[in-house]
């Protein structure tokens, strides 16, 4: 399920960490985000703020990337879609990796053919591959170029690298019936803010 309503708020920007979706099966209640996703840590929690045009989509069902983490997509996610079902639609492309042939010539021809001919966003899987396998010096180059982390590194001041939506999954909560209900949406003050009917 993703909240199909749409919130326009004419404020900057507003926190809707906090905010609850109550069904007749149960509640839901939006969790702090991740802002900036790195894979290898750390991921300090923060409210889930919305600017204008911003958008939360929620999610019944387990989070593909980390469990129990609210995060907002950015222009490296491919080399998570590359690998990851995400039910909710994230990035699955990336920024260009242009590789100038001056910055790989120490490496072999082979690795350099191989390094040129790479499609961007996916981490290079070399195996069943001799040539490449076997050559330490050309692993090394890809394990530590052609990455999510590295891609994060070189992008992250681009503007538009960050999407302006959160990606929250419930988990294991249920709060949505089969069939029909009415879901109503309350801020972090229980104040009501929308009525959704399906």
């Amino acid at each position: 399920f993703i909240y199909p309503g749409e919130l326009k708020f004419i404020v900057e920007s507003v926190s809707v960490t906090g905010w609850k979706f109550q069904g007749r099966a149960g509640d839901f209640t939006i969790p702090q985000g991740v802002a900036t996703y790195r894979a290898s840590g750390p991921n300090p929690r923060e409210h889930i703020r919305l600017q204008n045009s911003g958008r939360v989509f929620i999610a019944e069902g387990a989070n593909p990337l980390v469990q129990g983490m609210a995060f907002r997509p950015n222009q490296c996610f491919g080399y998570f879609t590359q690998t990851r079902a995400f039910p909710v639609s994230a990035p699955s492309g990336c920024p260009d990796f242009p590789v100038e042939r001056s910055s790989i010539s120490y490496l072999s021809p082979a690795c350099q053919d191989y390094i040129t001919r790479l499609p961007y966003c996916k981490k290079p899987d070399y195996a069943g591959n001799f040539t490449i396998e076997t050559n330490q010096e050309c692993r090394d180059y890809l394990d530590t170029h052609l990455t999510y982390e590295i891609c994060l590194r070189d992008h992250q001041n681009n503007p538009y690298f960050f999407s302006n939506e959160w990606h929250v999954y419930t988990e294991d909560d249920r709060f949505l019936r089969a069939g029909h209900d009415q879901i109503f949406l309350y801020d972090s003050d229980n104040l009501f803010v929308h009525r959704y009917d399906y």
